[in-house]
């Protein structure tokens, strides 16, 4: 059986039926998939990167340590060259002191004419010649050293997580959403009624089709509501899994410049470059980048912005994304200091974003 991400609109209960099933099943399954939770009943884990194929035996949690384990050994290799550069650089300078003092020495005894020129300038030869021989040996060391830091650097850029951050700090103990009585069109007509405070972040759990996308797109502005009263204290941010934030048409670049101009276009593309958006890529449009890419572009955004939002509406915005960009925004989320309403079906990805509080909208 072949299944090319079976889970990604599936809610909570969706996917418990269809990981029972899996189990179940007694012929083979290959399954592509960014699902911890599917991930851990899994026998073996096959990684694909730019770098090729890479076999995992065993579910997600022998493929985590792993993984963590390759990251603790570029490490370890990194602070070793970074010694024996170091070592080599002090010995070069040891090497060059003792050659000044040296010539110096022959100088001072070619002065005094103790000894004969013919003799002295052989010697000042020889000594020229084993000093070129040294330094190139020395120069070999350190190219072949500094290669070799290059390359570990490298595979560190491709296996370490990467890390951003929306500046935002907290304002305390403020109101920052509020709802009174309030009815939605569409899901259930139930009346909602909450408060939520800065730095809370809020799950917003339920089935499909209970109303948990229309909520926060009332929230947003974007549809209205059907009684009730609503406000939002502060600048928000609403992101949907199709990450709409940009103008999707533009290049990348010149679609970040459009919506935040702290920056030239160049100095987006340098900013895209550190992660891992480049060369031809950054002058695509961004809708041909993949659901990844997309979301680094949006968040570098964001976490660049001059007034970071206080608010984060965000409805799915793991759904179409590989595992790396999955741990890189709910790392973000996590130290995130202001308000989150989070709307997501993956277990692992909620557990990581520092939740406070839980609406089930299902229980309406």
């Amino acid at each position: 059986m072949l299944l090319d991400e079976p889970d990604n609109h599936l809610d909570t209960q969706s996917r418990q039926w269809l990981n029972q099933k899996l189990t179940e099943h007694r012929a083979g399954c290959l399954i592509i998939s960014h699902n911890r939770t599917l991930l851990e009943e899994m026998d073996t884990i096959f990684e694909l990167t730019e770098k090729g194929l890479h076999e995992y035996g065993g579910n997600y949690t022998l493929y985590d340590t792993q993984k963590n384990l390759e990251i603790a050994a570029i490490d370890a290799q990194g602070e070793r060259l970074e010694k024996r550069i170091h070592q080599e650089k002090k010995q070069q300078q040891a090497t060059l002191q003792k050659a000044a003092q040296r010539k110096k020495q022959g100088e001072k005894i070619r002065y005094g004419g103790s000894q004969s020129l013919l003799l002295l300038d052989m010697q000042k030869n020889r000594a020229e010649k084993k000093q070129s021989n040294v330094a190139e040996r020395h120069q070999r060391v350190m190219d072949n050293l500094q290669n070799q830091q290059q390359e570990n650097q490298e595979r560190a850029r491709h296996i370490k997580p990467q890390k951003m951050t929306i500046n935002y700090q907290n304002e305390g103990n403020k109101v920052t959403i509020f709802a009174s009585d309030l009815r939605l069109l569409y899901g259930y007509s139930s009346p909602l009624s909450f408060t939520v405070y800065s730095g809370e972040h809020w799950h917003i759990q339920g089935v499909n089709g209970c109303g948990k996308s229309t909520l926060l797109k009332v929230l947003a502005g974007l549809l209205p509501s059907s009684s009730g009263e609503y406000r939002l204290s502060g600048e928000f941010c609403y992101l949907d899994q199709h990450l709409n934030l940009l103008d999707k048409t533009l290049p990348v670049a010149e679609a970040l410049y459009q919506y935040q101009p702290v920056f030239t276009v160049e100095q987006w593309r340098t900013q895209l470059g550190m992660l891992r958006i480049r060369g031809d890529k950054s002058l695509l449009p961004l809708q041909q980048l993949s659901g990844g890419e997309q979301l680094k572009a949006t968040l570098l955004a964001l976490t660049h912005s001059p007034s970071p939002p206080a608010i984060l509406l965000l409805d799915e915005p793991d759904n179409h994304l590989d595992l790396d960009s999955k741990q890189l925004l709910e790392a973000l989320l996590q130290d995130y200091q202001g308000t989150l309403l989070l709307v997501s079906h993956d277990d692992a990805f909620i557990a990581n974003c520092n939740i406070t509080h839980t609406l089930n909208l299902s229980d309406k």
